[in-house]
C-alpha cells in the first residue's frame, strides 16, 4: 500500500496521497480487498464507530499522512475481516446471496459494499 501510494504522489501536481484510488486500484487486483472511500467511511464512522484519522481530527498531533492512511487501512481491513465472520455480516451476505443468486462470483467484500453504499448516504 506505502508504496502505490507513494508513488502516486509524486506524479500528481499536487504530491497529495489519493488514499480512495489507491484502495480501488489494489480492489481491482485484489477484490478481496475493501474499499476506501467517502461512503464507506461515513457508515464506518457513524455507524460502526470506527475512528478514522485520514481527513479527520482524530489522528495524535504530529501524525504524519502515511501513518493516518496506514491506521486506516488496518482499521478498515480489521472491520471487514471481523464484520464478514459475525452473525449480522453473514446475514448480509446471505441476503445478498438470495436477491442476486446468479451473480456468486462477487467477493464477500463487495456484497458488503453494495449493501454500505445502497443505504448510506
Amino acid at each position: 500500500m506505502e508504496d502505490i501510494l507513494e508513488e502516486l504522489r509524486a506524479a500528481m501536481k499536487d504530491h497529495s496521497y489519493e488514499f480512495s484510488l489507491v484502495s480501488k486500484m489494489r480492489h481491482t487486483r485484489d477484490p478481496r480487498l475493501p474499499i476506501y472511500d467517502s461512503k464507506v467511511r461515513a457508515y464506518l464512522s457513524k455507524e460502526e464507530g470506527i475512528s478514522f484519522w485520514w481527513h479527520h481530527t482524530g489522528a495524535p498531533r504530529g501524525t504524519g499522512e502515511m501513518e493516518k492512511i496506514m491506521h486506516d487501512w488496518k482499521a478498515l481491513c480489521d472491520w471487514y475481516q471481523a464484520f464478514m465472520m459475525s452473525e449480522r455480516g453473514k446475514s448480509w451476505i446471505e441476503w445478498f446471496d438470495a436477491c442476486f443468486p446468479n451473480d456468486r462470483g462477487i467477493f464477500n467484500v463487495k456484497k458488503i459494499d453494495f449493501i454500505i453504499f445502497a443505504t448510506g448516504e
